[in-house]
């Protein structure tokens, strides 16, 4: 069944699928395939996130922990400085230290980030604003908690 299959794939892309057997030497499957090559525009990494933080130590730690997830992270001062950022509606996850982040930013950064993962550093159980966090940790941070967090 899964030769049919690939010799179905083949006939559909106009190629081919061939085999080659000797008794005693077994067998030789080969595929051959005829592609077109285009270029694309450079699609953005399809892994960022963003770190809004003022604290140096949680940067720093937050950052090693996202980078192992092979997200690249861009760390921000400001709501403002996130709006600048290119490509934030396919940023994957959003880290914000609710020390410096309002109700209404986080509800800007769902705005700004419909499809992220955002997650809330140094938070609590049922404050304002984090109706819109996917994960809400509280402090101190727990690398572990991070990385569960991150998914």
């Amino acid at each position: 069944m899964g030769l049919a299959l690939c010799k179905r794939l083949c006939d559909e892309m106009n190629g081919r699928l061939w085999v080659e057997s000797e008794a005693g030497h077994g067998s030789t499957f080969h595929v051959e395939v005829r592609v077109e090559r285009f270029e694309t525009e450079a699609a953005p990494d399809s892994r960022q996130a963003v770190l809004w933080t003022d604290d140096s130590m949680t940067t720093m730690l937050a950052t090693r922990i996202i980078e192992k997830t092979g997200a690249s992270v861009s760390s921000v001062a400001s709501l403002e400085e996130q709006r600048q950022l290119p490509h934030l509606s396919a940023t994957v996850v959003c880290v914000v230290d609710a020390n410096v982040a309002s109700a209404d930013d986080l509800k800007s950064i769902r705005g700004l980030m419909p499809v992220a993962r955002i997650i809330v550093l140094n938070g609590e159980a049922g404050r304002d604003g984090h109706e819109v966090a996917d994960v809400v940790l509280s402090s101190p941070l727990k690398p572990a908690d991070l990385r569960v967090a991150l998914g």
